[in-house]
């Protein structure tokens, strides 16, 4: 995270606390709309691309390795 995100993420934390009261409540707030903010952006760049694919974790356990060695060339 950079610092320049700190104090507003502070900010962010301060008021979500301010207006629940609870720690729990604020932290639950604040991760649910990173979680939603996250979803949105993935759905922008999912739409971006006509073919999906379904990979399982060991898919993409074998992808990876070979993704290092391309960039390296």
């Amino acid at each position: 995270m950079g610092a320049s995100l700190r104090p507003e993420l502070i900010r962010v934390i301060a008021e979500a606390y301010l207006q629940t009261g609870s720690w729990e409540l604020a932290k639950a707030r604040v991760l649910g709309e990173l979680d939603r903010a996250a979803a949105q952006d993935f759905t922008k760049i999912q739409a971006r691309f006509k073919t999906r694919l379904t990979l399982t974790s060991a898919d993409v356990h074998e992808v990876i390795p070979g993704l290092a060695t391309t960039e390296e060339e």
